[in-house]
């Protein structure tokens, strides 16, 4: 960059309250954009479309503030070195914060007059970074067993009662649940689970989807946001828990959900968006909540008819369609499904849906692919195959451009180059697809996204992956990403991609890399307690594959 002007730069994520709130309060002012423009150079930048800056200057966010939280806000050198961070700046005075103008003028004032403090600043943010990295980069001899780890710690958190783990706010954790779906003991308890997220109004009962977590300990209380990663990730975990233990009821809430994703977030362009919009938090829950007057008063789907299996301790104009319990007969069932149906209908006909995100991301869209797959599988359903198989086709022509992967697509306009996760979440899926339809070219497509994981992201000094591409320039550090968030992480996912890979008989020499990256993830996850579960997912497998071969 020319001018020597900081950077103030704002990332942010469409659907986050505080973003929204920011952009009508503080972005849209005059007086803002015109200190903003004068002493800084402005960037807004999109968390989804750029994950690898939000989760690199999150830290830096965490460090400074306490906490991380969205919007992230930093100031940097032109050198992209980080000497201020917060979250939400108010226009005016408010939560013990100041203006954002003041804020923005001494911001400006301290770098003219080239104040210490603000270098002092950046140097213990880089430090923080630098130890951060070399953390993961420098893990401790194995000792305990990694599986056993894992399973002794998830035990502890379970909630028994309700489901899931731990309390409020609750979040999904698909891979932790996916791991103990391994062990037969836990099955039970996983399907309860699964139930347990459903009947509650995380889960739209009338439409389908997930939202993104419980405000509550008991799924009760959504936190308004449905999103392709959680759906995509709940699908796969329903066909698996599905292939283990066959259940009416996951079957049911697995067909819901995949017809709602089909139905509310396919895009014109053949791809899946990440999310539904957002009207704002308050018309979000006025979207979804009923009056109990718009429920039938006569008839089969009454009240009085269903009353047993509704949940209507809720206040009379602020009502979530919520199950006391699931059905116990297909009849029964079948008449929540008509009841939903019918609410559905007259939802669509009174309400405008908030439309879909202009966003498509490469590896939440290959998550949806390998949740087609595996849910026709237990479904035997031709069509659920035939669409990720078009899903495939469709990404690859999107998304495959000149031996790289871009991260996605917006609208029409393809992303700049993609991260580890996109690369091996799709190679995953293809893998596949292709060991469901023998088909040459997703056999060919993934030894291409192989090889392009060796190039791109593999240090081959250290035996680990990078999350961005080792060449990328507008990065201030490069990073390991080794814990599931909301995801699970893509060394783990790129380590199963690798390790399936083998199986395909590729051009490639994957051995040696795929056992180091084994060896490497294997020494961290041992003295990380949690954090690992997709890991330690990948293991399972191969050890219950290695016991049936024997």
């Amino acid at each position: 960059m020319s001018e020597r002007k900081p950077i103030f730069l704002s990332v942010g994520y469409s659907n986050s309250h505080w973003c929204q709130v920011m952009e009508a309060e503080s972005f849209s002012n005059p007086e803002i954009a015109r200190r903003l423009n004068q002493n800084f150079i402005p960037l807004k930048v999109d968390r989804e479309e750029r994950p690898d800056l939000d989760r690199l200057y999150s830290k830096v966010q965490a460090w400074a503030t306490g906490q991380e939280s969205s919007p992230l806000h930093l100031f940097l050198s032109p050198h992209l070195k980080a000497f201020f961070a917060g979250a939400y700046f108010p226009p005016e005075a408010r939560y013990g914060l100041p203006p954002f103008a003041e804020l923005l003028d001494k911001m400006a004032e301290l770098w003219n007059q080239g104040d210490p403090r603000l270098e002092s600043q950046a140097a213990e943010a880089m430090q923080l970074l630098a130890q951060d990295a070399l953390s993961w980069a420098q893990p401790r001899m194995e000792t305990e067993d990694g599986l056993k780890l894992c399973e002794k710690n998830l035990l502890s958190l379970q909630d028994k009662k309700g489901g899931g783990f731990g309390t409020a706010p609750k979040f999904f954790y698909f891979e932790a649940l996916r791991f103990l779906l391994r062990l037969p003991e836990q099955r039970a308890w996983v399907e309860k689970s699964l139930k347990e997220m459903a009947k509650g109004a995380v889960f739209d009962l009338v439409s389908g989807g997930l939202h993104r977590f419980s405000e509550d300990g008991e799924w009760r209380r959504p936190h308004f946001e449905k999103r392709l990663v959680e759906n995509a990730q709940f699908c796969l975990l329903l066909a698996e828990s599905i292939r283990f233990q066959d259940s009416p009821v996951l079957r049911w809430i697995l067909q819901r959900n995949l017809n709602w994703i089909e139905s509310e977030l396919k895009k014109p362009n053949g791809l899946y968006a990440t999310a539904l919009l957002s009207f704002g938090s308050s018309k979000d829950e006025e979207f979804y909540s009923w009056r109990k007057s718009d429920l039938p008063t006569q008839g089969p789907l009454s009240i009085d008819s269903l009353g047993g299996l509704l949940d209507l301790s809720q206040p009379e104009n602020e009502f979530l369609i919520r199950l006391k319990a699931w059905p116990q007969t297909s009849s029964t069932l079948e008449s929540v499904t008509e009841l939903c149906e019918a609410l559905h209908t007259q939802r669509s006909s009174e309400k405008q849906s908030p439309g879909a995100s202009p966003l498509s991301v490469v590896s939440e869209n290959a998550i949806l692919i390998q949740a087609w797959i595996e849910a026709s599988r237990v479904f035997s359903e031709v069509v659920w195959m035939e669409r990720a198989k078009a899903l495939g086709e469709r990404l690859w022509s999107a998304a495959w451009q000149g031996g790289r992967l871009s991260h996605g697509v917006y609208s029409d306009l393809v992303l700049a180059e993609g991260f580890l996760e996109d690369a091996a979440q799709l190679g995953l899926a293809f893998v596949g697809l292709y060991q469901r339809t023998k088909e040459e070219k997703w056999r060919s497509r993934s030894e291409e996204l192989a090889r392009w994981i060796l190039e791109s992201f593999y240090d081959s000094e250290r035996g680990f992956l990078w999350y961005a591409p080792k060449d990328q320039e507008d990065l201030l550090m490069n990073f390991q990403d080794v814990l599931d968030s909301h995801q699970p992480a893509s060394s783990a996912v790129a380590f199963e991609f690798l390790s399936r890979s083998q199986e395909l008989e590729l051009r490639l020499n994957l051995e040696e890399p795929t056992q180091r990256l084994e060896k490497h993830l294997r020494a961290l996850a041992e003295k990380q307690i949690g954090g690992f579960t997709r890991f330690s997912v990948v293991l399972a497998d191969k050890t219950a594959e290695s016991h049936s071969a024997c």
